[in-house]
């Protein structure tokens, strides 16, 4: 099974709806008696091809959990074993995405299952509806599957059975996706740490294990997971140090001196903001010699200056950085001003610059022909 890439748009992975029965609530002690899996296929993300299978759990079906999922211990005396049902599991999941409601707890029985049965298993990239959920809606009464399919007028047909909760969790995802556009929320990685943020925050009640794997999925080894889990505030400079527009060049020189930085932003009277770097005061007395240092910064700066929010992951600065060829970025707060500086010199040991380039690219698509001309740039492996 191999990863998918982090910066991969929500829209364009590859994705399975999964749910599982099983005997009892305890992922520690609950063996399998079903599961469900429906893939997303096509442009329109359809439902298309499925997995199903009740499973023999080799021991009673507590009543408790027949009164809920109505499976019986005679439904499935002729069902495959979990060593047979979770390899061909598997091989349907390939590399996609799975998506499922609570869907830590079905990973976690899998794989305690395949482990109890000595199938190699690898938990495969994983998001949670009802955690998603949480995140982008906030007039919702309960987050619970059957309120989840209330608010987008879906209907559940099979509710309580693997088939059925697997299709509804596929079907709020993609109602899911354009809410999370909406916040901003456009790539795998960005989808898995704003849900480590929130499951790490309330706690989530899987004694920490599925947030662990989880946290060990967000990013596979090649890709430096720093990056797509902390935000540019992390590294920015701030407050910014900022000069007018209608002084000379020689007192930027001089101000970046005392403070120490590498660039300076420079403001005119109508509120724009330019910048003037280090090169660009070594470039200038290159080419006009000393005499540069007495031009107005008006003309000197470069205007308009490329900016990222200071609550953006930081692999979208180092993509924004590496796409426009620039080594500073100004950094906006939540009302749009200037409120720190970042520069290629604090993102340093950060790697993959060119995957970062084109996550930052899908991320800033304003639609799926955009976003499917970016990812169509990722070389294939």
């Amino acid at each position: 099974m191999t990863s998918p890439t982090p910066f991969a748009p929500l829209s364009a992975l590859t994705v399975v709806g999964l749910d599982t029965e099983t005997t009892g609530l305890r992922a520690a002690t609950a063996r399998l008696v079903q599961i469900g899996a429906v893939r997303l296929g096509g442009d329109d993300h359809h439902l298309g091809e499925t997995y199903s299978t009740l499973i023999d759990p080799g021991e009673p079906i507590p009543p408790a959990s027949t009164a809920i999922h109505g499976i019986s211990d005679g439904d499935v005396t002729a069902a495959p074993s979990a060593a047979e049902a979770i390899p061909r599991l598997l091989s349907f999941l390939g590399d996609a995405v799975v998506v499922g409601h609570s869907i830590d707890f079905d990973l976690e029985v899998l794989r305690r299952e395949a482990v109890r049965c000595g199938v190699a298993w690898t938990s495969p990239a994983a998001l949670d509806i009802r955690v998603l959920a949480q995140v982008v809606l906030h007039t919702i009464a309960g987050y619970d599957l059957d309120a989840l399919c209330a608010f987008f007028g879906i209907t559940i047909v099979g509710r309580h059975t693997a088939d059925g909760d697997a299709a509804a969790a596929a079907r709020v995802y993609l109602a899911l996706l354009p809410k999370l556009r909406e916040r901003g929320i456009r790539t795998l990685a960005e989808a898995q740490a704003v849900s480590r943020q929130l499951s790490e925050r309330d706690g989530a009640g899987d004694g920490g294990a599925g947030l662990q794997r989880r946290a060990e999925i967000a990013a596979p080894e090649r890709i430096d997971p720093y990056p797509y889990r902390s935000t540019v505030s992390v590294v920015m400079s701030s407050p910014p140090v900022a000069i007018a527009a209608d002084r000379p060049l020689r007192d930027a020189l001089a101000l970046l001196i005392d403070k120490g930085v590498s660039s300076v932003f420079v403001e005119d009277s109508f509120g724009s903001t330019g910048i003037v770097t280090e090169r660009d005061i070594l470039r200038l007395i290159r080419e006009r010699g000393t005499s540069a240092l007495d031009m107005s910064l008006a003309e000197a700066r470069s205007a308009p200056m490329a900016t990222i929010r200071a609550d953006d992951l930081m692999y979208r600065a180092i993509g924004r950085m590496e796409r426009l060829g620039f080594r500073h970025l100004g950094v906006t707060g939540e009302n749009g001003r200037i409120i720190g500086a970042v520069t290629a010199r604090n993102l340093l040991r950060h790697r993959s610059s060119t995957a970062m380039a084109l996550g930052d690219e899908t991320a800033a698509g304003e639609d799926d022909a955009s976003l499917a001309a970016a990812w169509g740039k990722v070389p294939a492996s």
